[in-house]
C-alpha cells in the first residue's frame, strides 16, 4: 500500500472520522452513523465473502451492512462510478 493510502486509512480508521465522513458526505447528515456500531472488518480473516483482498477500509455497521472506503489518487479505469 502506498503512503498515500496509509494515511489516508490511519486516520479514517478512526471510528468517529469514518462516522463523520460517511454522515457528511454519503448520507448528506440524514442518517448520523454511531461510531460506536462500527467496527473494522478485518479483510484476511474474512475473505471468504468475495471482497476484493486489496480493499483499502472496510467497516461492518450494526451487524447489518457494509461501509467500503477506497483511496484513489488516478481515475480508475475500471471503476463504474467513475465520471
Amino acid at each position: 500500500m502506498n503512503p498515500y493510502d496509509l494515511c489516508l486509512k490511519e486516520v479514517f480508521s478512526n471510528k468517529q472520522h469514518f462516522a463523520d465522513l460517511f454522515s457528511s458526505v454519503y448520507f448528506k447528515k440524514d442518517f448520523l452513523l454511531d461510531p460506536d456500531k462500527l467496527s473494522l472488518y478485518d479483510k484476511e480473516t474474512h475473505h471468504d465473502l468475495g471482497f476484493r483482498k486489496e480493499n483499502d477500509l472496510l467497516m461492518f455497521y450494526d451487524d447489518k451492512f457494509f461501509l467500503h472506503l477506497e483511496f484513489q489518487r488516478k481515475k480508475d479505469p475500471i471503476c463504474l462510478f467513475a465520471s
